[in-house]
Formats: C-alpha cells, sequence, structure tokens
C-alpha cells in the first residue's frame, strides 16, 4: 500500500508526500482492488492450468479394462500391457502395428505424451500393480482371520466369491508381473544410458526399483503349475 501511495505522489505534481487529498486516497484504493481482482484472477487461472495439466497414467479405455478386471491375474495382465504399449511408443517399436490395430477396438488408440510422461506412466503403473498385490495379500490375510473366526464375516457372496478367486490366482498373478518386470529391466536400462533429463532419470529409477522389488518378491511365491490368459 505504502508503494503504490508513494508511486501516486511521484507521479502526480498535484500531490505531495503526507498530503495526499481525497481523489488521490480514492484512486490508491481503486488501484490496490484491482491490482487485487488481478492478482486474485491470475493466481486462479495458475490453479486451472496445474490442475489441466495433471496427466492421467492411463487412456480412458485403460480406465475401463482395469476397472472390470477384478480377478488379479486379469489385472495384472492388463497392467503390464499397458505398460507394454508405452515401451512401443517411447523405442517406435512398429513390429506390433497388426497387434495394435487389432486391439484398437478394446484398447484404444496407443497412449500419447512426452517421454518424460510416457516413463513417468510406467512408473506409476508398476507402483500400482505391486499396490494391488499388497491389497491382496492383506485380504488374504483377513480371509484367514475370518476362517479362523477371529473376524465376523460381513461380506456378500459376490465379494466373496472374488476374494477366493484371488487367493487361487495369487501366485499366477506374481509370477506373472514379475516376467513382465524382468523384460522391463533391459528397456529401462537402455532409456537411462546417457544424458537424460532429471525427470525422465526419476521415473527411470523408480520402475527399476519397482521391478527388483517385484522378482524379488516373487521368489518367496511358489510357482503355478497353470496359465493366465492374457487380455
Amino acid at each position: 500500500m505504502r508503494l503504490i501511495l508513494y508511486s501516486a505522489t511521484r507521479f502526480c505534481p498535484k500531490v505531495e508526500i503526507g498530503k495526499i487529498n481525497f481523489f488521490m486516497k480514492v484512486k490508491a484504493n481503486r488501484l490496490v482492488l484491482s491490482l487485487f481482482t488481478v492478482i486474485l484472477f491470475t493466481m486462479f487461472c495458475g490453479q486451472i492450468n496445474v490442475r489441466a495439466q495433471v496427466r492421467d497414467y492411463f487412456t480412458e479405455a485403460e480406465i475401463e479394462l482395469v476397472r472390470d478386471a477384478n480377478e488379479i491375474d486379469k489385472r495384472i495382465d492388463v497392467l503390464t500391457k499397458a505398460i507394454d504399449r508405452r515401451f512401443l511408443v517411447i523405442e517406435k517399436d512398429t513390429s506390433q502395428d497388426k497387434q495394435v490395430k487389432k486391439d484398437e477396438g478394446k484398447w484404444g488408440e496407443l497412449p500419447s505424451g512426452t517421454r518424460a510422461e510416457l516413463l513417468s506412466d510406467i512408473a506409476r503403473i508398476l507402483q500400482k500393480a505391486i499396490d494391488d498385490i499388497d491389497d491382496l495379500v492383506a485380504r488374504k490375510e483377513m480371509n484367514e482371520k475370518l476362517k479362523k473366526g477371529e473376524v465376523k464375516d460381513d461380506l456378500d457372496k459376490i465379494t466373496q466369491s472374488i476374494l477366493r478367486k484371488n487367493d487361487e490366482r495369487f501366485p499366477m498373478a506374481v509370477h506373472n508381473l514379475a516376467d513382465a518386470a524382468r523384460r522391463y529391466l533391459p528397456k529401462l536400462e537402455s532409456l537411462g544410458n546417457g544424458e537424460i533429463d532429471q525427470r525422465e532419470r526419476g521415473a527411470i529409477d523408480r520402475s527399476v526399483e519397482s521391478c527388483e522389488a517385484i522378482i524379488e518378491a516373487s521368489d518367496r511365491v511358489p510357482k503355478p503349475t497353470g496359465k493366465s490368459k492374457k487380455s
């Protein structure tokens, strides 16, 4: 406020410092109000722009596929395929064009974005896969308590059926994810060679860490005898 009033007296020869008349006070107040309005508007627009720039790491078609994949091994297959599709774009790999075209009805077009955005997608999808596995482990522990009568079973029959199926499919889901992680590690290491920007490096490092954790965890899970149907 002082700076604004001082500026007003500098550029108005009729007004001396310390003797600002009513007219100048009104003008100064209006100037302050105008500047305040501009600042609020700028902040508001900035918030809108930030929200607009927040990227969803799934496409709309992928969101639906993930939502529909209630069984854990099928969920993991959807997540790993979503990652595979991003590697195709990053590596400019056209060897799968026929399959990509065939999948368009179900999966939509390949994801778009900068290299940094696609690498960030991969890191976030890997983390989601880990989170989904962790959630299932927690549910398995709950199921054990249910069997022992330690907690009340108030789940509906459909939910109980899904949980039972997921218990059976858990080993397959873990090893399918670990197989994918083994495929991803060489790709990530190759993409991390040379000078790359900090955001890309951070996404690659997170993905490598996730892959290594997945592979290590899979060593403690017995391998299943069957194969999961791919999405």
